[in-house]
Formats: structure tokens, C-alpha cells, sequence
């Protein structure tokens, strides 16, 4: 593997580096997402329950929401939990940044690795494909690791994101029956 690393040339740092931080974004917001899990689940019981059981300590209120009969209070408690929600999705941005910028550090590198190869067929009086293979490896190692950067990135980031707009529609849902009831 290390092997590979270095034939990838120096573009593969700035890839590393990405996937590096891509992992621990993923690591990260799988364990916020978990919490946020629980801490919502228990805010819909709390919901439905009209504050008679679950927790409203999500969103730092209790079940004096309910007693308001103005809604203010259930409004202002539905403006906190979009504040939770918004906070939640903030990595996700980032993670989608990521996969965007890393095929392009690839191809970065398929952009050296070909110039490299076209540099050595032209100081060449007579031109082999042990010339060129060298530059057109790390072009396809530095496009096939930034591009694994990449779908990585826009996988968890699009499992991440479906969950928590699911969410966000049962919460939405539970708010129009807590509202109406």
C-alpha cells in the first residue's frame, strides 16, 4: 500500500489529508447523528405525550409548552429544535465540500502524472511504454484515490442528510398534531 502512496506522486498528500479529515467529519457526525437519535426520540414521545413523559431537555424547555395557549411557546420550542437541526447538518456541508475537492486533487495528479509522461516521450530519442507507464500510473492512482475520497465523501453525506430531513419531516409532523391538539 505504501508503494502505491509514493507512485501516486505528491498529489496524494493533499489526498490523504482530505480522507483523513473526511473520516473523522464521518466518524464525528455518525456518533452527533446517534445522540441526536436518542435526544429527538425522546422529544417526539414528549410531543405526543403532550409533556407527560419523554424529555424536552433537547431543546432546554419542559411541558409548560403545552399550557400556552397563545403557541408561542410551541413555536419558540420548534424554532429551537431547527436550531438543533440546523447544527447537525453543518458537517454535512463540510463533508460535501470534501467531496467535491477530492477528485479534483486527483486529478490534479493525473494532470502531473500525464505531464510527466509526455515530458519523458519528449527528452526520448526513441519512446517505450516503460517510458510513459511511470507517469501514466500515478495519474490513474492519484484519479482512483480521490475519486474513492470523493464517493466516500458523498456516500455517508447523502445517508446522513436523507436521515435528518426524515427527521425533520416527523418532527414538522409532530408539531402540526402537538399544535392542533
Amino acid at each position: 500500500m505504501l508503494d502505491l502512496f509514493n507512485a501516486g506522486g505528491v498529489f496524494m498528500w493533499p489526498i490523504l489529508f482530505a480522507s483523513v479529515l473526511a473520516f473523522s467529519i464521518i466518524f464525528y457526525t455518525a456518533i452527533s447523528i446517534f445522540q441526536f437519535h436518542r435526544k429527538s426520540a425522546a422529544f417526539f414521545q414528549f410531543l405526543v405525550a403532550r409533556g407527560t413523559a419523554g424529555s424536552a431537555h433537547f431543546i432546554g424547555m419542559d411541558a409548560a409548552i403545552f399550557s400556552d395557549t397563545s403557541g408561542k411557546s410551541l413555536e419558540l420550542a420548534q424554532e429551537k429544535v431547527q436550531l438543533e437541526f440546523d447544527k447537525a447538518l453543518r458537517p454535512l456541508e463540510f463533508l460535501s465540500g470534501l467531496g467535491g475537492l477530492a477528485p479534483l486533487m486527483g486529478f490534479m495528479g493525473t494532470v502531473s502524472g500525464m505531464i510527466i509522461s509526455f515530458r519523458s516521450i519528449a527528452e526520448a530519442d526513441k519512446v517505450s511504454v516503460k517510458l510513459v507507464a511511470g507517469g501514466i500510473s500515478e495519474a490513474l492512482i492519484t484519479t482512483g484515490f480521490g475519486l474513492l475520497v470523493a464517493i466516500s465523501c458523498l456516500f455517508f453525506e447523502s445517508i446522513f442528510r436523507y436521515y435528518l430531513t426524515a427527521r425533520a419531516h416527523r418532527m414538522t409532523e409532530e408539531f402540526t398534531r402537538a399544535s392542533l391538539s
